[in-house]
């Protein structure tokens, strides 16, 4: 995993570091809230943060709170780590969506535990295939705005290369590419996996579309041209359905 350690003591962000790197994770130091805030909002893409609770500026409560009032953050979990053995303090930070907090001085067993512990229960990538670049990226940035972690993959051969090699929690194809198409993706796909829910779209429907989709064990379909919000939505829905589930 990429984890973003927001910590304003370089001892402590040394120590963080060092048991994580050991752990095979990479980790990215912001010295304070802001700072953190300001690499988010510039690209970084993490997949977990472990925050200071006391810095100056802004302390990790407060960059928790915007973490988890911005859509594009709002998805990441936060283990928030403290020196103050402050009960309401904690529970605060709980209240406010954080996902564990480990007390100082930190114990790098511990702080590994709890890494691991939240890293179990992170949601999967959604796998966006299409063999357009330009579709691609758009709905990339319809997702990623939304917090979505997102994996690309340009046709339905390198789609499950990626599934062998990634943690996926949904897959968003296209149906009309070459050589491998969208309906014959998603139905190998549901032969290795059926409970990994398939969206598929295309802009050329037939009229034996909905046979062929039922055929493919597909859970879901939007029609080209979209809007992002059709997009979102039947996301959303596919996501909840496979959380519910669980």
């Amino acid at each position: 995993m990429k984890i973003l350690v927001v910590e304003d003591d370089r001892i402590s962000a040394k120590i963080v570091c060092t048991t994580l790197k050991k752990r095979n994770h990479e980790a990215v130091v912001a010295r304070s809230g802001v700072e953190a805030l300001e690499y988010l909002s510039k690209g970084g893409q993490v997949d977990l943060i472990v925050s200071d609770i006391m810095m100056p500026d802004m302390d990790g409560l407060q960059l928790l709170q915007k973490l988890k009032s911005d859509r594009r953050f709002r998805l990441i979990p936060v283990i928030l780590t403290t020196a103050l053995n402050d009960q309401d303090t904690v529970m605060k930070g709980l209240k406010l969506g954080a996902a564990g907090y480990i007390a100082k001085p930190i114990e790098p067993q511990m702080l590994a535990d709890k890494v691991d512990e939240v890293g179990d229960k992170l949601p999967g990538a959604i796998l966006v295939v299409d063999d357009e670049e330009v579709m691609l990226k758009v709905l990339t940035r319809i997702l990623e705005r939304q917090g979505h972690r997102v994996i690309t993959a340009s046709s339905g051969e390198k789609a499950l290369e990626a599934l062998r090699g990634n943690k996926i929690s949904l897959l968003f194809s296209d149906i009309v590419m070459s050589p491998m198409s969208g309906l014959e993706l998603a139905s190998q796909v549901k032969k290795e996996n059926p409970d990994l829910p398939v969206l598929l779209m295309t802009g050329q429907t037939t009229k034996h579309l909905k046979e062929e989709m039922l055929a493919a064990r597909a859970d879901g379909f939007i029609a080209k041209p979209f809007k992002n919000t059709e997009v979102l939505a039947e996301v959303d829905r596919l996501l909840r359905s496979t959380a519910n589930v669980v």
